[in-house]
Parts: structure tokens; C-alpha cells; sequence
């Protein structure tokens, strides 16, 4: 049974930190990027539009017979849009908190906010949850930086959990999808009633549909690796990570992992907040 993304989450508003006092955490440029503030910010359909352009839509079509299996998947793609939407904004949220660009990679942000720290942050590991915190009094725009990082950190872990169900889903309609073109019978659009024109673009949804539809499993990957990446990303600001769960000093130097996550890639924030889980059965 699919589970289902709360439909609450796109107007969901989150308190994240902000670039500008006054702007939208997404609204910060790559040369103005001012650190110390913070704003409730909802998320946008604005977001929600440029995740979407980037793939193909699937689209429902009129073969009566073929609807649930591409609603099915309509619905998947969906809640992989909130999923990113909520990537993007721990991305833009985490960036802007620490002044960096919305455009930089999100290990120049992690870079900045080690940089500012001076060798003061920590991190802790603790059955799994992993926490940053200041071994000393901090600037408030590297306070704000590990506020952001923290909230990134849980909304990355539940970001990856509420994902888990997707590639057998995935699988499964893939495979569904991939029988219907030879289903497209001179007998099944007659029932339909598709003219001789109708019915060659109902061939092409399909096809649309089916193209789009195996590109989803990189998707999910892509997903995956973005909110694994900034879990990452944060471990690597004390040079690593304290499996104890005691804390561990990092230094301006420290390496550790880098994050994999991209900006162009996150996802977080539209529809989103740090509740987010998956689909109702």
C-alpha cells in the first residue's frame, strides 16, 4: 500500500534563516548575501514550478483503461517534487544563514560557516542523530548557521526516510507502463471512441508517459544523495563525527567528507516541513 506525503506540507511555514532582512531565504544573490537574520518563510509555488521544469510531466491521458496506472504515477512524481522542494530549501536556507550565494555549491556554505566558527564547532553522534552545536560563544550568524544546519540535518533524515517507498513503487509501474503500448488495440480505442488522429496522440502520451516514468528511479538516487550529501556535510564541520556521542572539536582546517548535495538539486520547503512522512495508506 503506497503511503502518501501530507498535502498540508505546501503550505507549511517554516522559520528558517534568511540572506536579507526582509526577504524570502530563496531571494538571496551570489554578491549581497548578508549574514544575521531570520524569517519566517512559506513555502512557494514558485519553488514547487522550477522543480517541475526540470522533467517531463506525466500526464493521465484519455484511455480510460490506462488512468490508474498513470494517475499512479502522476501522484509519485508528485511527492518526489515536495521531497526536492524541501531539499532546495535546506539548501537556500542553510547558504543564506551563513551568507553565501544561493547559487554557490553547498560545500562553500559549510566551508564559510567552518571558516567563522574558528574552530569552534562540534559535532555529536548519538544513536544515529547527529547534532552541531559551539564549544564556545559564537557570532550570531554562525549561531544562526548551526541552527539552520541542525534543522537541515532533520529534515535531511526524514527526507530520506519518507523516500524509501518509492523504488519499488517505482519498479512495479515501470513495469505496468511498459505493457500498455501494445494494449493500444484497434478494439480498445474504438471503445474509447478515439478518432484515427486521437489515437496517435494517445500513442504518444504513452510513450511521453513511459520515457518519463523510467527516469524516475535516477530521481529518487539524485534525492537520496542531496539529503545524505548535507548529512554529510554537517559531519565534516568538526572534521568528523564522534560515534560515542561525545562531542569532537573540529578545526578551520578540518576535511572529512564532503557534502554531495547540489543547490541546483535540493528539494525541501514547498509543501514541506521538517514533519513530512510519506504516503497515507
Amino acid at each position: 500500500m503506497r503511503r502518501w506525503l501530507p498535502l498540508a506540507l505546501l503550505g507549511a511555514v517554516l522559520m528558517v534563516p534568511t540572506a536579507d532582512a526582509g526577504k524570502k531565504t530563496g531571494g538571496s544573490s551570489d554578491s549581497s548575501a548578508k549574514k544575521g537574520s531570520s524569517e519566517s518563510v512559506e513555502a512557494s509555488s514558485e519553488d514547487i514550478a522550477a522543480v517541475e521544469a526540470k522533467y517531463a510531466q506525466i500526464k493521465v491521458g484519455q484511455i480510460k483503461e490506462f488512468k490508474p496506472t498513470w494517475q499512479e504515477a502522476k501522484d509519485i512524481q508528485s511527492d518526489l517534487t515536495l521531497l526536492e522542494v524541501r531539499m532546495l530549501r535546506i539548501d537556500t536556507g542553510f547558504k543564506a544563514a551563513v551568507g553565501v550565494g544561493r547559487n554557490q555549491p553547498i560545500q562553500t556554505a559549510f566551508d564559510q560557516l567552518k571558516q567563522d566558527a574558528k574552530g569552534k564547532l562540534r559535532v555529536a553522534t548519538n544513536g544515529g542523530e547527529i547534532t552541531l552545536s559551539a564549544s564556545d560563544a559564537v557570532p550570531d550568524n554562525v549561531r544562526l548557521g548551526i541552527d539552520a544546519a541542525n534543522l537541515g540535518v532533520s529534515e535531511s533524515k526524514a527526507i530520506v526516510s519518507d523516500i524509501q517507498a518509492y523504488p519499488d513503487q517505482v519498479k512495479a509501474l515501470i513495469e505496468t507502463a511498459s505493457a500498455l503500448p501494445d494494449q493500444l488495440t484497434p478494439e480498445l480505442l474504438q471503445k474509447n471512441n478515439m478518432t484515427l488522429q486521437k489515437s496517435a496522440k494517445q500513442l504518444e502520451v504513452v510513450m511521453d508517459n513511459l520515457r518519463a516514468l523510467k527516469d524516475t528511479p535516477a530521481r529518487i538516487q539524485g534525492i537520496v544523495a542531496s539529503a545524505t550529501g548535507f548529512l554529510q556535510g554537517v559531519k565534516s564541520l568538526a572534521g568528523g563525527s564522534d560515534k560515542g556521542g561525545s562531542d569532537k572539536g573540529g578545526s578551520d582546517k578540518g576535511g572529512g567528507k564532503k557534502s554531495t548535495s547540489d543547490g541546483g538539486k535540493s528539494g525541501g520547503g514547498g509543501k514541506k516541513s521538517s514533519s513530512g512522512g510519506g504516503k497515507k495508506k
